[in-house]
């Protein structure tokens, strides 16, 4: 998000190097005035306020280019939020899976006859947990698998 554009560079050097000359233009208005040359120091003063009017376009120049790349700036910033935003929501895809009561009914039946629980399987009051495809408790960095009873 740089601000500082062709035109807003333009203008601020046009500014200051316009101001700078008028400046000079002031000091031989005052070596004039020192000597009283009428002609000299009328002549000094119309230079003076030629550049500084000159000085003054250059920061309309500089300020108009500004708001310019303040609003790019701005949209451009809107479009990268907007593109977080949808890789975001695309890499969060869930995948839910739901047991049936078959199924629940035989894994709390088979618990319950025998004590302990047959070919290693887990088996838990509340089964609902967050997967990832290899099969582990997701954290929360993982791709998502829901299982929910």
């Amino acid at each position: 998000m740089n601000l500082l554009n062709g035109g807003v560079t333009r203008g601020l050097v046009g500014a200051a190097t316009n101001m700078k000359l008028a400046g000079v233009s002031m000091a031989v208005y005052e070596v004039a005035k020192a000597k009283k040359d009428k002609d000299a120091m009328e002549k000094a003063k119309g230079y003076a306020t030629d550049l500084m009017d000159q000085a003054n376009k250059c920061c309309d120049e500089a300020r108009e280019a500004l708001k310019d790349a303040q609003v790019d700036a701005k949209k451009q910033e809107e479009q990268q939020q907007q593109n977080v935003s949808q890789s975001t929501t695309a890499t969060t895809t869930t995948d839910t899976v739901e047991i049936s009561r078959e199924a629940q009914t035989v894994s709390n039946g088979a618990w319950a006859a025998t004590g302990s629980l047959s070919q290693n399987a887990t088996v838990a009051s509340d089964i609902s947990q967050t997967y990832t495809s290899e099969g582990d408790i997701k954290t929360a960095t993982d791709s998502t698998i829901s299982v929910k009873a």
